[in-house]
């Protein structure tokens, strides 16, 4: 729903002239698990688990993206950006080498889950909610998800990570997502490549885990990381 993202978008004051980006939000800090605790005191305030920023997701005004694009690519802040570098990881140090030069760049995590969620997570942390039809009282509600730590219904799921493709196959699934746009996989789909575990709408299951750590992994390590970089300091 278009209006409901500028809604939220204005509502947060990302839509305000000079406005801010809107970023989404990661439960661990990555590629640089090290950088965790500097990200943390960045965002100080933030009280659920999504602390870091996730490059996949982003909003703005075009003015605001912008320059925040620009400033990524061609600023020399946090050492310049090339096509090989990492993106996500350039964002953060970007962010810590303008507040090192004492200069804040406007940008905000969205660490509600308000509009942005992302799907690399240990367990499923959202309820799906299947679309209803409207009424005379009731306007028609499409299929949704529902973050069971914030009650927040984002609008866009990111499938970042072998997690994140795993849980964004069941919302497609879970939601009947293809049948509600629409949409035939044998005749709109197939001729396609597909970045998630299996194709829209299919089931994903153990046999499709390949090239992909054990389950828990990323997060126990990250925790381990996280420890050690925090006992340095």
């Amino acid at each position: 729903p278009a209006e409901e993202f500028r809604e939220k978008l204005s509502a947060l004051g990302i839509l305000e002239p000079g406005g801010t980006v809107l970023c989404g939000a990661d439960r661990i800090c990555c590629p640089d698990y090290k950088m965790a605790p500097k990200m943390e005191r960045f965002f100080p305030h933030i009280q659920t688990p999504w602390r870091y920023p996730n490059s996949g997701l982003m909003a703005g005004t075009a003015a605001t993206m912008r320059a925040f694009m620009h400033s990524l690519t061609r600023g020399s802040e946090g050492g310049g950006f090339t096509e090989d570098d990492d993106d996500q990881l350039r964002v953060q140090t970007f962010l810590l080498a303008c507040e090192e030069q004492g200069v804040r760049f406007p940008f905000r995590l969205d660490d509600e889950c308000v509009v942005f969620q992302n799907m690399g997570e240990p367990t499923v942390g959202w309820d799906f909610e299947q679309a209803t039809p409207g009424s005379a009282t009731q306007p028609a509600m499409p299929p949704r998800i529902c973050n069971h730590t914030t009650g927040e219904r984002p609008l866009v799921a990111h499938g970042c990570g072998g997690h994140g493709r795993w849980f964004l196959s069941d919302i497609y699934r879970e939601l009947g997502l293809l049948d509600y746009l629409g949409l035939d996989p044998a005749r709109d789909l197939s001729a396609f490549k597909f970045a998630g575990l299996v194709p829209p709408g299919e089931k994903v299951t153990d046999e499709h885990w390949v090239e992909q750590p054990p389950w828990e992994f990323p997060f126990q390590a990250f925790e381990i990381i996280r420890g050690v970089a925090l006992q340095e300091e």
